[in-house]
């Protein structure tokens, strides 16, 4: 009896072993297959001062994106690109390219597929839609490079006014750091951002990135304040003459 029951056991066992190893199994093919499975998207490429290098996927989760290559074949230096997947779009500025210089852009695959298990296999078409290079030039697609250029624009009216602001933070007489931190946090925050009627939300959205840009950087400022004061307005300086070169190039 002992002997029967014994083996009874063993057997149930064997297949409780055999049935959760196959469920394992299934469960790590599927995820292999879904990662193996993701295709890279075609990138079209409507500028010239921008050349498509190559396109990769980095299917591992749980931060699997897209990853595009681009190498600045111009001579001027590029500020700012737009990437769309038909209504959707990605603007990346804030960036100085140099000529020849390699960037990548990730983006998660999440952005780019269907829905369901569309997301896994398929990614939309991404269009390399338009560009802006110092000076002012933009190159690409009309609908987009009219975008780009009205926010392009809105960063460097609102970076004038910013750098005024700042300007006078940095002459002030003022000993008491926080103070001259927060004055540059109220005159920052009075700055108008939101668009008048008949504007469109591109300026509205470079005006925001200005104003949001100072801010956070005062933030950090009152984090390694010392109270003298000095410190912040030789930092506030530093600002100054950042925003006095980005409006340069713009």
């Amino acid at each position: 009896m002992y002997n029967m029951l014994t083996k009874h056991r063993l057997i149930f066992l064997f297949l409780c072993l055999s049935i959760c190893g196959a469920g394992v199994w299934a469960a790590a093919q599927k995820f292999s297959s879904t990662s193996s499975q993701v295709i890279a998207p075609t990138v079209v490429n409507k500028t010239k001062a921008l050349r498509v290098e190559g396109v990769t996927v980095v299917a591992k989760e749980p931060s699997a994106h897209v990853e595009i290559y681009l190498v600045n074949q111009s001579r001027k230096h590029i500020l700012a690109y737009t990437l769309s997947m038909g209504h959707d779009a990605i603007t990346t500025f804030s960036i100085d390219v140099s000529p020849d210089q390699l960037i990548t852009e990730r983006i998660p695959i999440s952005s780019l597929g269907g829905t369901g298990k569309e997301t896994a296999t398929r990614t939309r078409e991404i269009v390399l839609s338009a560009v802006y290079l110092e000076g002012g030039a933009v190159e690409g697609d009309e609908v987009w490079t009219k975008g780009l250029q009205k926010r392009m624009l809105a960063i460097k009216e609102q970076a004038k006014l910013a750098v005024a602001i700042l300007r006078s933070a940095r002459d002030s007489f003022g000993s008491d750091s926080e103070q001259l931190i927060r004055d540059v946090e109220t005159r920052i925050t009075s700055l108008p951002i939101q668009a008048s009627e008949g504007e469109s939300p591109e300026s509205e959205g470079g005006r925001s990135w200005v104003s949001s840009k100072i801010k956070s950087e005062m933030k950090e400022l009152r984090k390694g304040k010392t109270g003298a004061g000095l410190d912040a307005r030789r930092r506030i300086g530093d600002l100054v003459t950042s925003y006095e070169q980005l409006i340069a190039k713009l």
